[in-house]
């Protein structure tokens, strides 16, 4: 691990042998300007000491939370902004190795001598993936205060001298950077667990055991109709935007439902996922998601004798998350949950109310010898309710076929709220619509793929998510099933 030590800001390096060559993680939510480098990982299987006398004291301190951590997670790079008596002094880091570079360059000088020739006030604010970790300390004052607002953490350290407290600062983070770090990446906006509601890999989860209900067809009549035994899949992108960051997800989500006597039915699904983080349009960092999920549907009215359709689902799903260059973004997800949908009929509209509890928790894994828990840990409930109208639709001029096919609309509205570990999202609302095709009978003389083309279901929807601290998230998607 890395660890701050003295007043000049010396840097030990300790711990077990990466190993691995490593290429840095993201760079920092709101950097200006950040240009990042790969570079190779450090050996760890000595202690190294690197003098990096004439940094600031203040930013030593500030920095000693990205310094101490492992290389992997370390080289995403910060922005570190200083003031001391009045003069405002800003820079960003896009890697270990930059931050040496930096020093070597005497960037921080002149931040370090007025710190050290007075008890000038200073404040030094280091941006960790969208979260920013402050120090602190007052004209005259000798004490530091380090704090992390978005986590409600704050400590004072009150020493005799700036330097004994940041000494205080150093040896705190030494023994307490696991925990505190993996505060600070659980409810990070850019977790890539449970960061963005559009490309979070607990939020897509939920969103397709969400959909496991829609294995039934609108028949043109109105009603609902069991469909036969079939694949399906579609084509989705979704965006969003949190601070100067744009995450863009493409997906392919793959299923298949077996659909049995009386309503029941087994659903399978695999989505597969391409995500690219954009940080300030200049620098994409790519990561991957996949999981397998698994559901039963129980026609729960015919228990019950009721004339409208009642479907439970009991639904188990396990994902994980993978980059090559952003450790953070390495995780495997669990969950198992309870899906409940409801059908009536009203004035010729088909309703639905759909409601999902579900658990999610992470299980630790290694890369390169660091475990996952450090980049954060989810243990919660989520709870997804919401109501989706659908009716056939007539098209001015055209009327309620198009190509000789019945023509579906629907809305919805879905609304996702979340219990247990703190997350940077903890609700979201969404609204979508979409029109599709029902299938028809072919013809006899047709050819196989006419026949596939006149027979499958085509749906092309849309959508938006409002949750706070992100914006201009919406999605699109096209399905299919054959």
């Amino acid at each position: 691990m890395l660890y701050v030590s003295g007043a000049g800001l010396s840097i030990f390096i300790v711990g077990k042998s990466m190993g691995h060559w490593i290429k840095p993680r993201r760079p920092p939510l709101n950097s200006v300007n950040m240009k990042t480098t790969q570079f190779r990982g450090m050996a760890m299987k000595n202690i190294k000491k690197i003098e990096l006398a004439g940094t600031a004291g203040l930013a030593a301190a500030v920095a000693a939370t990205l310094a101490i951590m492992p290389t992997p997670a370390w080289s995403g790079g910060a922005s570190l902004d200083s003031f001391v008596d009045g003069v405002h002094h800003s820079t960003t880091m896009s890697s270990y190795n930059d931050f040496v570079s930096q020093r070597n360059a005497g960037i921080f000088d002149d931040i370090n001598n007025l710190y050290k020739s007075s008890l000038d006030p200073a404040s030094a604010v280091l941006n960790l993936s969208g979260t920013d970790v402050i120090a602190t300390t007052d004209a005259g004052s000798t004490s530091i205060v380090l704090s992390v607002p978005d986590i409600g953490f704050v400590k004072t350290f009150s020493e005799g001298s700036r330097s004994a407290s940041q000494k205080a600062v150093e040896t705190y983070l030494k023994h307490n950077y696991k925990s505190l770090v993996s505060k600070i990446m659980t409810q990070a906006p850019l977790n890539s667990i449970a960061g963005s509601p559009t490309s979070g890999l607990l939020f897509t989860s939920a969103t397709t055991d969400y959909n496991f209900g829609q294995g039934r067809d609108f028949t043109p009549s109105g009603g609902i109709g069991i469909s036969e035994n079939r694949p399906n899949m579609s084509f989705g992108f979704g965006t969003s935007t949190i601070g100067s960051t744009t995450i863009n997800t493409y997906s392919v989500p793959l299923g298949y439902t077996w659909n049995f006597e009386n309503g029941y039915g087994l659903v399978t699904s695999l989505p597969i996922s391409y995500v690219e983080t954009v940080y300030n349009n200049t620098t994409t960092i790519p990561s991957y998601q996949a999981s397998l999920g698994l559901g039963v549907r129980v026609p729960f009215n015919h228990y019950i004798d009721h004339e409208n359709r009642w479907d439970l689902t009991p639904i188990f799903r396990i994902g994980a998350s993978g980059s090559e260059q952003d450790y953070s973004s390495i995780g495997v997800l669990y969950s198992g949950g309870l899906l409940s949908e409801y059908y009536f009929d009203v004035g010729g509209l088909d309703l639905s109310l759909r409601n999902m509890v579900a658990y999610y928790t992470t299980v630790p894994v290694y890369a390169s010898g660091i475990s996952t828990e450090l980049f954060g840990s989810v243990d919660n409930y989520l709870f997804k309710n919401g109501i989706r109208v659908a009716s056939p639709l007539s098209i001015p001029g055209v009327g309620d076929h198009l190509f000789g096919r019945p023509v579906t609309a629907s809305v919805y509205y879905n609304n996702t709220s979340i219990t247990g570990s703190n997350l940077f999202v903890q609700e979201a609302h969404e609204f979508g619509f979409d029109i599709g095709l029902l299938g028809k009978k072919a013809s006899a003389d047709s050819s196989w793929v006419a026949s596939q083309v006149t027979e499958n279901e085509l749906r092309v929807g849309f959508g938006y998510t409002h949750a706070d601290g992100v914006s201009n998230a919406v999605n699109a998607t096209m399905g299919f099933s054959f």
